[in-house]
């Protein structure tokens, strides 16, 4: 990744998750940055490039307790999530007919999902979030 698109990508991930201290952390010689608040890493942002239209993905890895997401489950999240990303406006919604993954949001704002990684022995979540090269475009200029 281009310092510039870290630049970018920072400050969107700032903007959205509400903290300033979010930082991005090149991967050298690979199109992927590590994603910290404060000096804890929280996981990986890599670019991909399809037919020329550019996307990111963010994903961080949490321990689950449980192999369906019960309501407690969810909230356990939910409050990890706003615990490491240091947004306490983080919300889980169920998605109807799935019992392996919610939907984030943060002021009502769809972020991503976050799945039950039910292969997984050690109990596992990922939350994943898409970012779209023209949606770095709408944080141009904001800190």
């Amino acid at each position: 990744m281009t310092p510039a698109e870290i630049t970018k990508l920072e400050r969107y991930l700032r903007s959205r998750f509400h903290d300033d201290s979010l930082a991005l952390k090149s991967v050298e010689g690979a199109p992927a940055a590590g994603v910290y608040v404060g000096e804890d890493f929280q996981g990986i942002l890599t670019r991909d490039e399809d037919e020329g239209e550019v996307s990111y993905d963010f994903v961080m890895r949490l321990e689950s307790e449980e192999e369906t997401l019960t309501a407690w489950e969810m909230m356990r999240l939910q409050q990890v999530l706003a615990e490491k990303l240091k947004d306490p406006k983080i919300q889980l919604k169920t998605r109807e007919k799935k019992r392996d993954s919610a939907e984030v949001y943060t002021d009502d704002e769809f972020l991503g999902v976050i799945f039950l990684d039910i292969e997984d022995e050690d109990g596992m979540a990922s939350f994943n979030m898409g970012i779209l090269d023209i949606d770095l475009d709408d944080t141009e200029g904001s800190a």
